[in-house]
């Protein structure tokens, strides 16, 4: 056999690598990996949606407002799984939150979302909801994502404050005057003045609240000296509660001067 120096037996192999033996036996070098992502985009035809990513609020979130933003993303964008358009429900215990009872479907809204990004079409519910959203596109329609969060309850409302009216008088008899002062109406609003006498006769008067609900006017009411008058208020707002349906200021009882 002849003898061949390291010189030519390496040029013979082309390297001192399993590959480069490889390859003087004929055999090529494995293909680099790819990614799905890359898969994708050599396809170089449409196919359907990913599932969207980044969803807020985030899953298991705390302390959520009544009317969030929302927020996906397509982590396809710009390739040939675009998602064309979004479509999302939110709900509670697997109902849509739809106070109207006139959604038949799921809301819509173009890819990519634009800032400040979008709301749900009602105020949501206290409690767990969960927002649920999947892509579109011409070659159908992409898996589903989902976010549950917890939505805070609002404040109960402030309760009522009944205005509260105090009468001074001067003159007598046929010639009284009260003068009627009060405070927490409506601002500005036209507040009706009752006057009762012991013998059941009603008399009533307008006069408008300033601008910070207070009140204050000077009255001529006729009446019989020692006879008990019984002075109230309202300006209009309701009270189921009460038997004419109003809410009444106190009542403030002055005899007849």
């Amino acid at each position: 056999m002849t003898d061949i120096s390291l010189i030519q037996y390496a040029r013979l192999l082309g390297s001192n690598t399993v590959i480069g033996m490889a390859e003087k036996v004929g055999l090529t070098r494995p293909p680099p990996p790819i990614s799905v992502h890359n898969l994708v985009a050599l396809a170089g035809r449409m196919i359907v949606p990913f599932a969207p990513v980044d969803l807020q609020p985030q899953n298991g979130a705390q302390d959520i407002s009544n009317n969030p933003d929302l927020f996906f993303r397509d982590p396809e964008a710009g390739t040939p799984a675009a998602a064309g358009q979004f479509q999302f429900i939110v709900t509670q215990n697997d109902v849509i939150v739809d106070p109207s009872h006139k959604l038949t479907g799921a809301a819509v809204t173009p890819s990519p979302l634009t800032p400040p990004n979008i709301k749900w079409l009602f105020p949501l519910p206290p409690g767990e909801v969960t927002l649920t959203v999947w892509g579109q596109n011409k070659a159908g329609t992409g898996p589903a994502s989902s976010s549950t969060f917890t939505v805070v309850g609002l404040p109960p409302p402030p309760p009522e404050v009944k205005p509260s009216i105090a009468v001074s008088s001067s003159g007598s008899g046929q010639g009284s005057v009260f003068v009627v002062t009060g405070s927490a109406f409506l601002p500005n609003k036209d507040v009706r003045i009752r006057v009762v006498d012991d013998l059941g006769n009603e008399r009533d008067f307008h006069q408008s609240a300033d601008g910070v609900g207070n009140l204050n006017t000077r009255l001529g009411v006729p009446c019989n000296s020692g006879l008990e008058l019984h002075f109230s208020a309202t300006d209009g707002r309701s009270d189921p509660s009460d038997l004419t349906g109003f809410l009444w200021s106190n009542t403030f009882n002055v005899p007849c001067p």
